[in-house]
């Protein structure tokens, strides 16, 4: 006899139920079936180099705004080396209505790496549709003409303002917290 509370386990022949019948069947446990695929999140996609593009790159950079403009063209610089300077001369001139200087500082970093591996290659990269002697004559003048060159008095007068306007919008959320 068993015990009250106890319930009673029933043999497979004893099941009535389609699902529990399935269960026995199956032997297997219904949390492995449900759990998803462990991927690992540190694998990087591959990335996609694009050697000849006809985009027009001013156009299409003009359709965005604000920080949506600066991935964009960060995005162009990193999978188009044909358009890495430009990319990066654009972006360097719209971080600049901008308070960020981290980006700013970055940005000047990957044109210097740029000009310096095209410089390295043979190639000046100011204008690939360029004839080889056109190009040889303009490395020859100046591999760094028309780059913008890193403004450290803007930097830090940007830094300033940002400082200052964080403390402004600081006292006014106390402010603000005090009247509410």
């Amino acid at each position: 006899m068993m015990p009250l509370g106890v319930p009673r386990m029933k043999s497979f022949n004893q099941s009535n139920r389609f699902g529990d019948a399935m269960q026995i069947q199956n032997n297997i446990e219904p949390m492995v079936i449900d759990m998803a695929v462990e991927e690992n999140e540190n694998t990087e996609e591959e990335a996609i180099i694009v050697e000849n593009t006809t985009l027009d790159l001013e156009t299409y950079s003009n359709s965005y705004t604000g920080l949506a403009k600066l991935q964009r063209l960060i995005f162009i610089a990193d999978r188009c080396p044909q358009l890495k300077i430009e990319a990066l001369k654009m972006a360097i001139s719209y971080v600049q209505t901008t308070f960020n200087v981290n980006l700013y500082s970055q940005l000047h970093r990957k044109l210097k790496e740029a000009v310096s591996s095209n410089a390295g290659n043979g190639q000046v990269g100011l204008n690939p549709n360029l004839p080889d002697v056109a190009c040889s004559q303009a490395s020859a003048s100046n591999t760094t003409a028309g780059l913008p060159t890193l403004d450290l008095q803007w930097v830090e007068s940007r830094s300033k303002k940002a400082a200052l306007k964080l403390e402004k919008l600081d006292s006014d959320l106390k402010n603000s917290k005090v009247i509410v």
